[in-house]
């Protein structure tokens, strides 16, 4: 078996495991919050080598970006490559896999909410001071909720039921990003979710179909912590 069809066969098990519970999925969904730039079958692939990475990058950009070394004998963390027919594996590897040197002039932002960021949130969910206090985690499901509804069309609803599909498939989609951005700002989503809450992605047997819930998940995180850092 050649490296890029071994590299095919674990992401595609892992996809499956992924989505065997409500309890695998919440464990990927701890992973991919912080792996959000990356597109679906990356991020099921750095889970499935890495699950605790935090900020992956190729050996050239935490060389010439960070003037970061990465550690002797680390192993990168395979991923395929879209762009030359998926005959091609690109490999990153997590900062835990990298050193400063001596000519390391920056650090590497991973992004963690803290009260710097307070008034710029206030603005984006658009609510006052005793609001934003009492209600945050509400503030917050309820914003990104409107950011899924706004966007439900990139979702693919599989043939069948479509309507009940289509209820299901906004509602999980809205706890998993729910979840990675809780994930993001320091608030144990554990506290707020249960196995229950997605004990449906038992019924997307389809991987079309979880990769369009994890991607636009991912799309909604990234560009939350982007306006945020940003205001």
């Amino acid at each position: 078996m050649t490296k890029i069809h071994k590299l095919w066969e674990v992401t595609k098990q892992t996809a499956l495991d992924i989505s065997s519970s409500g309890q695998a999925w919440q464990k990927f969904l701890s992973s991919a919050a912080y792996t959000s730039k990356y597109i679906f079958a990356e991020q099921v692939s750095i889970y499935a080598y890495k699950p605790e990475a935090k900020a992956c990058a190729s050996m050239e950009f935490w060389n010439k970006v960070f003037h970061r070394w990465v550690n002797k004998g680390a192993k990168g963390i395979p991923l395929p490559d879209f762009s030359e027919n998926n005959s091609k594996i690109n490999y990153v590897f997590d900062i835990s896999d990298t050193h400063e040197t001596r000519y390391t002039n920056r650090e590497v932002d991973i992004w963690r909410y803290s009260d710097n960021y307070e008034e710029a949130l206030k603005e984006i969910l658009d609510v006052q001071e005793t609001e934003f206090n009492i209600d945050l985690v509400d503030n917050i499901k309820r914003h990104i909720g409107a950011l899924v509804e706004d966007l439900n069309d990139e979702l693919v609803i599989d043939t069948g039921e479509i309507n009940l599909k289509k209820a299901k498939i906004l509602k999980f989609t809205k706890n998993s990003t729910i979840y990675m951005m809780f994930e993001r700002m320091g608030l144990e989503p554990s506290e707020y979710f249960s196995d229950s809450d997605f004990s449906d992605i038992t019924d997307f047997n389809n991987l079309n179909v979880l990769s369009s819930i994890g991607t636009l998940a991912s799309k909604i995180v990234t560009n939350f912590i982007e306006d945020i850092k940003e205001r």
